[in-house]
């Protein structure tokens, strides 16, 4: 997350100067784009963008439902992040960057935040490790129902193991039980368990 969000945050700064370059094809008047002035506007883009995407919750953990489902999560974050930013330049028009400037930032950084995390799932995140643990309290029926619900819908979610109820049918697979020998609280604290399903018969 932490990653990510700095290498969005440079991002954000760079969408701005590469806008004003294209806008003005490497010609900005020297009182819009000049450094310190240009290297605020910049900031102020990025921090509003940031934000936006941490507002959709963009730097907790993901659910592993495919990339074009991020790209649409990404999408209604910039829609957000345009908003405000419309709202931002009418209160504080001394960091209006111009409509032409604003939108080739915007269509840079979207490109590249959406390249940025396609590189970081697939290179750098594994995204196991991003779902959340879950233990199932039994192993009959009902918990098989449970598992093939989880395995067959992008949940973001992970089945670690099956806690075995004595007496109860076994029809789970045999490597997701839970040795019964062992105590439960620690077992669960071993393995980071997010969240405990229990299976009522």
């Amino acid at each position: 997350s932490i990653m990510l969000l700095v290498s969005e945050s440079l991002v954000g700064v760079l969408a701005v100067h590469v806008g004003v370059w294209i806008r003005f094809a490497g010609e900005a008047p020297e009182h819009y784009s000049h450094g310190p002035e240009l290297l605020m506007r910049s900031l102020f883009f990025a921090l509003v963008m940031v934000m936006s995407m941490a507002a959709t919750g963009r730097y907790q953990r993901v659910l592993d439902d495919g990339f074009s489902a991020e790209i649409l999560r990404v999408g209604i974050s910039f829609i957000i992040g345009m908003v405000a930013l419309g709202l931002l330049f009418y209160v504080f028009p001394d960091i209006f960057i111009g409509r032409g400037t604003n939108g080739l930032a915007m269509a840079f950084a979207f490109v590249l935040f959406l390249a940025i995390r396609w590189f970081f799932y697939h290179y750098i995140i594994d995204t196991d490790v991003l779902k959340r643990k879950i233990m199932i309290f039994g192993e009959g029926e009902n918990a098989r129902l449970v598992l093939n619900l989880v395995q067959s819908t992008p949940f973001g979610v992970r089945i670690v193991g099956c806690w075995p109820i004595p007496g109860a049918g076994r029809v789970v697979p045999e490597a997701l039980v839970v040795d019964n020998g062992e105590d439960l609280l620690d077992w669960v604290i071993q393995n980071d368990i997010d969240e405990i399903v229990k299976i009522v018969r």
